[in-house]
């Protein structure tokens, strides 16, 4: 597992952990496209359009990588997927890798999307830095993406390509999509919007959950919709069903009371 800022590995992983489907195994060889494990035994296919997760491998690749399973042949162990794009492994597992197997009932691209639906409910600092005060000028229009949550307002303190020294503006307000300052701002300095928004889509395996996300949150939000649509497959009508489904909904709310959002100019005050 990864032991960097978490990414969608280990984001993935933890969800399937709750959805209780992984079967951890040790590889006893592998290629660019196989993963082997001699002794995993079961039926020919039984793994196919599963997911494979390399889940130790002496810290080096294709350690914290997954694939999507497109074969599995009983008789060796062996494991057959893609070695390139954001569904495949990059480098040949080795004897004793570590590694996790999940079936074809949470495939791959379904647990993705059931992943990035959870982040899109979860707003993230974002920071614009695409206005220059002007002479003369109180008035911005505000960039389309800041415009609906646009927190606060900065004004580097100089012109150089770092823009040091950023201050916190107070004597600003916005009507629409307009920003406006109270009185005039020094010419020539890029003004610096805080907002919230969704966080961009993790597709890869190394791609990275913002740090204003708790890992645990989204990974509560991701299981809820993932049990959601497990519960509504096997008939979310009937009575035993819908007692699943308002546990899952009170699990969710004590989830979301324990690993809260919060806004980051404002530490102690949660917004999600």
């Amino acid at each position: 597992m990864s032991l960097a800022a978490p990414n969608l590995f280990d984001i993935l992983m933890r969800v399937h952990d709750e959805l209780g489907g992984l079967k951890y195994g040790l590889a006893t060889g592998g290629s660019s496209t196989t993963l082997v494990d001699s002794g995993l035994g079961g039926s020919d296919d039984d793994w196919n359009d599963g997911t494979v997760f390399v889940v130790e491998a002496d810290g080096a690749a294709p350690e914290g990588e997954f694939a999507e399973i497109t074969d599995y042949a009983q008789g060796t162990g062996t494991l057959t997927f893609s070695s390139t794009g954001i569904n495949g492994i990059s480098s040949a597992p080795a004897a004793l890798d570590e590694y996790a197997l999940a079936s074809s009932k949470y495939k791959l691209d379904k647990m993705r999307g059931v992943i990035n639906r959870a982040l899109t409910k979860l707003p993230v600092l974002t920071v614009d830095e695409s206005l220059t005060t002007a002479a003369n000028t109180k008035e911005y229009t505000i960039p389309a993406v800041a415009n609906d949550a646009l927190r606060r307002v900065y004004i580097a303190q100089t012109s150089t390509a770092s823009n040091e020294g950023w201050v916190q503006m107070f004597n600003w307000y916005q009507e629409a999509n307009v920003l406006i300052f109270r009185s005039q701002p020094v010419t020539g300095k890029t003004i610096k919007l805080d907002h919230m928004a969704a966080q961009a889509r993790l597709a890869a395996y190394s791609d990275l959950l913002s740090n204003f996300i708790p890992l645990n949150r989204i990974v509560a939000e991701a299981y809820f919709l993932a049990d959601v649509e497990r519960i509504r497959r096997k008939g979310g009508r009937s009575v035993s069903m819908k007692r699943k489904l308002d546990d899952a909904k009170i699990d969710l709310a004590a989830a979301r009371r324990q690993w809260k959002i919060y806004d980051p100019g404002t530490p102690f005050k949660p917004i999600l």
